[in-house]
């Protein structure tokens, strides 16, 4: 989207020049075609359209009667962005040498120097692009890695926890409950030995067996929420 604004923002300044300057209307079709390109670029699934927009843009403008070196700062800026989505940077930068070259070619009727920059420069941006889509790439991995790594730590805090619950609750059966039956078989066997007369201590024997009772099934209780 920003590239696409870029892109926009040009053809807008190149409309305004030519208003101003009283050009001719078909000098700003360059502009109007680098727009599109870029378009088709921001929509990903149409990366080579807009790398094959920006590549006949000078050869387009050469037509026209305009000079195409005009044309290259912002055909090679598509040219990067394509190469960023998805074209391979030696088929882009290729392609865009090739129409660079054939626009000097109808633009000066020959061969000269400056077909060199246009071969260059169109492969310097390809290279960047291929560049700064394998670090995005390289970020991409080592994010999902760190990503990959805090759900396996938080799993593996989560199982330790869940260990440690387990253990409590081990503990817990193996020393309360054996102590609170002990402490029932006694009273039990207190409630044995009474005589007589002491109606008094065996109510308070079966209080303190409910007490008991309700301590056991609370442990009981705490247990089941510990293994849960």
């Amino acid at each position: 989207m920003i590239a696409l604004c870029c892109v926009g923002a040009a053809v807008v300044f190149d409309v305004i020049l030519a208003v101003v300057y009283g050009r001719s209307p078909v000098a700003v079709v360059d502009t109007l075609l680098l727009l599109l390109a870029a378009f088709a670029v921001e929509l990903k699934s149409s990366a080579w359209l807009g790398l094959a927009g920006a590549a006949i843009t000078p050869v387009v403008a050469a037509l026209l009667g305009q000079n195409p070196v005009d044309t290259w700062p912002w055909a090679a800026f598509v040219v990067f962005l394509a190469t960023i989505r998805s074209v391979p940077s030696a088929l882009a930068g290729l392609l865009m040498a090739v129409g660079n070259c054939l626009a000097i070619f109808i633009s000066s009727g020959q061969i000269n120097g400056s077909m060199l920059a246009a071969v260059f420069a169109p492969f310097a941006f390809a290279f960047a692009g291929a560049t700064a889509r394998e670090q995005r790439r390289r970020w991409e991995a080592i994010a999902q890695r760190i990503k990959l790594a805090e759900v396996a730590r938080e799993s593996e805090v989560r199982q330790r926890i869940a260990l440690e619950r387990i253990r409590i609750a081990r503990d817990l059966h193996d020393l309360l409950g054996q102590e609170i039956v002990m402490v029932s078989l006694n009273l039990s066997a207190a409630e044995l030995q009474i005589t007589p007369g002491t109606e008094g201590a065996k109510a308070y024997l079966g209080a303190a067996r409910k007490g008991i009772q309700v301590v056991l099934r609370e442990t009981k209780r705490i247990l089941t929420v510990l293994r849960t």
